[in-house]
């Protein structure tokens, strides 16, 4: 399991992010606020895009409230 710090972006919404991301293409993301911490969970697809390891993802959240995000990442090793 991965712990980020929250980018500049979204600290004004998060403190700090867990987040994991299971083979069965079900995801659950543990967020903080001030001390209140909120459970989002949901089912996410990935499609390897045609430019290095670059793929694109699609979450559909389903708790606390149902939504739809997609976006890009970046797979990348750190030795």
């Amino acid at each position: 399991m991965e712990v980020f710090s929250c980018s500049s972006i979204i600290a004004n919404f998060v403190d700090s992010i867990i987040a994991e991301f299971k083979t069965n293409n079900t995801y659950s993301v543990n967020q903080w606020k001030d001390g209140t911490k909120t459970v989002l969970i949901g089912t996410y697809t990935q499609t390897k895009s045609s430019v290095g390891s670059i793929y694109t993802i699609k979450l559909n959240q389903s708790s606390p409230t149902a939504l739809t995000a997609e976006g890009i990442l970046k797979l990348q090793l750190i030795n």
